[in-house]
């Protein structure tokens, strides 16, 4: 029997009124074959992100995760935050190039305040099944808390590109 090993790794901030997780996805890859050379490349397929996770507070130390609104950062919108020039304010349609585009709709903002950052996702679902059909959350971020977000987003955006794999591939 095959056994997959699947890897996660998730930063958590946690404050009274939400809870904000954050956990890097790698990308995919594509192998083509050269029939001719018999050589094989492999190449990103999809580029990997980050994926915030929001869930509002039920209670003291609380969290309700089936409440949760997911927003998955881009290696550009990582660096729109790297970038320091806040507010940020970024969209999401999901659905986009579908039928069901604008069904679903999704912002990021993220402005500075002056101490700390305050990451406010709102999500608007117009589907027939929704039950929320608006929900926002709020969570704010220390400084300290800031900087460990910094520093995942610095050393995802290569990975997510899938640039250490090409120097890792070089060495061999």
């Amino acid at each position: 029997m095959d056994v997959r090993t699947r890897v996660t790794a998730v930063y958590a901030i946690y404050k009274n009124s939400a809870a904000f997780r954050v956990s890097p996805i790698a990308p995919t890859w594509k192998s083509v074959l050269n029939a001719e050379t018999r050589v094989s490349t492999r190449f990103v397929d999809w580029k990997g992100c980050l994926m915030f996770e929001f869930a509002p507070s039920s209670g003291p130390k609380t969290y309700d995760w089936t409440q949760k609104i997911v927003f998955s950062l881009s290696v550009d919108e990582m660096g729109k935050v790297l970038e320091n020039k806040f507010p940020v304010e970024l969209f999401h349609d999901p659905n986009m190039m579908s039928e069901k585009q604008g069904q679903v709709t999704k912002g990021l903002q993220i402005t500075a305040l002056e101490r700390g950052f305050m990451f406010s996702v709102r999500q608007m679902d117009k589907s027939p099944e929704a039950k929320n059909p608006q929900s926002r959350i709020a969570v704010k971020v220390d400084p300290h808390e800031m900087m460990v977000l910094r520093s995942l987003m610095n050393f995802s955006i290569p990975r997510a590109l899938g640039v250490d794999a090409v120097f890792e591939a070089s060495r061999h």
